[in-house]
């Protein structure tokens, strides 16, 4: 059983209220509490199973593989990651990534593989050397382009590929579907739009700072950026990356400084810098501590959220979400959201609902274990205490899980993808929790009490105590140990 459960959340105040939890009044006796004060004495170790109706928004959904996680074992005996996910219009969804030394893409239908996408739902990448996706984006022709870097030998240059909607290779994408291309020293490909006359938008890192780079449809560069296709040397690190209605686009990360400071660029149709938003070198934000932008998500009215790590030195970041004007200023209708759950916080990816909520999905490290966190945020940036507890859910899938990206299904359902560790191996994991609508049991199901006098809780399907913790998700240790000891549930 992990031993460090009983960490407590960063900058919460002893009284803050805490949302009672349908069934609340789960904790048995067996345990002496000390209202507004820590846990004081454990006496049981263990809480029986308790039942009731209705779900829980944001619980892990145990109709869903193991307790909420759902192993994908895309090649039997290799490693295989999911470093990306996208979500189609017809509601199915891509998720990228690499297994074995292949590129990777994938297409889900619900919970199992799409049938009609690639082999058995899967589309493995073979090049000269190594291949891995950081990126994906459906395209308007059904199909999907994912974008990362090819390694050969010492070479790591950007790849980029296009498949159709039966996830075979686009071919008349660049006469093969793939284009390798060197855009200057080491670079990597970290983000991917697909616009709908087919062009295609690139974003990432060389050596001489960032880069965007456009192609259109055949697959050749796109002229009309910036005179060759791509711009380069860009003064920061990049992330993520937006397309706008007029063909500007905004690109997220950090500024090539150590510590780094948030920085949010805007480019015209033509790949000049916009200086009317934040000036030559983009928006720069000192969030408090080494900054990054992670995660990006364009509003229908041009507002900008983004998500990354900062308030702390390397190593030590919170989660931070904030909101941007097209006129490169803070919105003051969004507060501004900052917690931290664990000693290192990384958020990863960012879905907006339909009803304007946002889900941010990220890894919360201390040591070498990591947690995995979802929050929502309503359109105003508060936490909605309608979600998980607080507005976040944290779960525990083993020391090594992670996820890397986060959809959210019509029915409110979020869908995050990572890894996490089977047989000595790192494959791609699925992790799925409840929405508004869904009928499935409560998804905690009791708690039990380790010997730091941390909680834990675990989901549905889960009908009695996990009998390997470390091996199977449950619910936030600390999350239930400040419920508890607040008297709220």
């Amino acid at each position: 059983m992990p031993t460090n459960r009983h960490r407590k959340p960063v900058e919460r105040a002893a009284d803050r209220a805490v949302p009672v939890r349908p069934g609340a009044g789960r904790i048995a006796a067996g345990a002496a509490v000390a209202m507004g004060l820590a846990i004081a004495t454990v006496v049981a170790p263990a809480v029986a199973p308790v039942t009731s109706a209705g779900a829980w928004p944001g619980d892990p959904d145990g109709a869903f593989g193991r307790c909420g996680e759902q192993v994908l074992d895309v090649v039997a005996g290799q490693a295989s990651s999911a470093r990306a996910a996208a979500l189609q219009a017809d509601g199915k969804v891509l998720v990228a990534g690499s297994a074995g030394d292949r590129g990777l893409v994938m297409r889900l239908n619900g919970s199992t593989y799409d049938a009609a996408f690639g082999t058995a739902g899967r589309t493995r990448i073979m090049v000269t050397g190594t291949a891995r996706f950081n990126a994906v984006a459906p395209s308007a022709a059904g199909g999907a382009v994912a974008a990362g870097s090819r390694v050969n030998g010492t070479t790591t240059d950007t790849m980029i590929v296009r498949v159709k909607a039966n996830g075979m290779a686009d071919a008349t994408f660049h006469g093969t579907g793939r284009v390798m291309v060197d855009m200057g020293g080491t670079d990597v490909a970290r983000a991917v739009v697909a616009l709908n006359d087919g062009s295609v938008l690139v974003a990432g890192d060389a050596t001489a700072g960032g880069y965007v780079a456009r192609y259109t449809n055949s697959g050749g560069p796109d002229t009309s950026w910036d005179g060759d296709g791509r711009r380069t040397a860009l003064p920061m690190m990049v992330r993520s990356l937006l397309a706008q209605a007029d063909g500007s686009v905004y690109v997220g990360g950090s500024t090539r400084s150590s510590p780094a400071d948030w920085r949010i660029m805007r480019l015209n149709a033509d790949g000049s810098t916009d200086t009317a938003f934040g000036g030559t070198d983009g928006l720069t934000i000192d969030v408090g501590g080494h900054d990054v932008v992670t995660a990006m998500v364009l509003q229908p009215d041009g507002k900008v959220v983004a998500a990354g790590f900062g308030k702390g030195a390397p190593g030590h970041g919170q989660t931070v979400v904030r909101r941007y004007l097209a006129a490169g200023t803070v919105d003051p209708a969004f507060s501004g959201y900052r917690d931290a759950f664990g000693v290192n916080d990384a958020p990863t990816a960012i879905a907006r609902q339909s009803n304007g909520a946002l889900v941010i999905a990220g890894n919360s490290k201390v040591g070498t274990d990591n947690d995995i966190v979802l929050v929502r945020l309503g359109d105003d940036g508060v936490p909605d205490n309608g979600f998980g507890i607080d507005g976040a859910t944290v779960i525990d899938a083993g020391r090594r899980s992670a996820v890397n990206g986060v959809v959210v299904a019509a029915d409110g359902r979020a869908l995050a993808f990572g890894t996490t560790r089977r047989a000595g191996l790192d494959v791609v994991s699925a992790f799925r929790f409840q929405g508004e609508t869904s009928t499935a049991p409560v998804p905690v199901q009791g708690v039990v009490a380790d010997a730091y006098g941390g909680l834990h809780g675990w989901s549905a399907g889960c009908t009695a105590s996990p009998t390997n913790f470390v091996g199977g998700p449950y619910w936030p240790g600390w999350r239930f140990a400040y419920c508890w000891r607040a008297m709220r549930c």
